[in-house]
């Protein structure tokens, strides 16, 4: 009798290591049919992308530029050899500027809409600042971190910005970002609306 007890008990561990095993292969497969392509691993807002020496140089100074015009001297100057991040950076700290001279300008007073209207007006006419969206739209495909898109959307809603080059640019990171919204933070989703 206890020798059948153990072939019994023999028999129900091995059913259960085949159901078991049934169930890897059911996964396994599900998981190949299911399988969506690999998400590139994005950098998070503390990393930095990988940049060259002259990079990080000119996004160091884009980054401490005294004003609206020294980014877009700097913009000007080297508007050729800016990458994706560097260009990111021009327009973020553009848009800074814009928002600190409209609240310099009166802004708690006037109407929002006109602090845009008029900060827009500014560099819609500046062929600086529409060359620099100009080759943001080039590059626009190559922005795969949520801080890039989140920052790009961003300073283009805060300048008013508007035209063909704005409308590339916001249609190609709608597309890029979609397949990208779980890497996003709350903060970076709620900036980028």
């Amino acid at each position: 009798q206890q020798q059948q007890q153990q072939q019994r008990h023999q028999q129900r561990q091995q059913q259960r290591q085949q159901q078991r095993q049934q169930q890897r292969q059911q996964h396994q497969r599900h998981q190949e049919e299911h399988k969506q392509p690999p998400q590139p691993t994005l950098p998070r807002r503390h990393q930095r992308s990988a940049c060259s020496e002259s990079e990080m140089e000119i996004q160091s100074w884009l980054e401490s530029a005294q004003s609206a015009q020294d980014v877009l001297d700097s913009v000007a100057q080297h508007v050729g050899s800016l990458g994706a991040p560097e260009l990111v950076t021009a327009v973020h700290v553009l848009a800074k500027y814009a928002e600190v001279d409209a609240v310099g300008n009166g802004g708690a007073s006037t109407p929002q809409v006109q602090q845009q209207s008029s900060t827009m007006a500014m560099f819609s006419r500046d062929v600086r600042f529409q060359s620099l969206l100009s080759h943001l739209r080039g590059c626009a495909s190559q922005l795969d971190s949520p801080r890039h898109v989140m920052r790009v959307l961003w300073a283009l809603g805060k300048l008013g910005a508007s035209g063909r080059d704005v409308d590339s640019i916001i249609a190609s990171l709608a597309e890029l970002a979609w397949p990208r919204f779980s890497y996003f933070t709350s903060m970076e989703l709620s900036n980028s609306l």
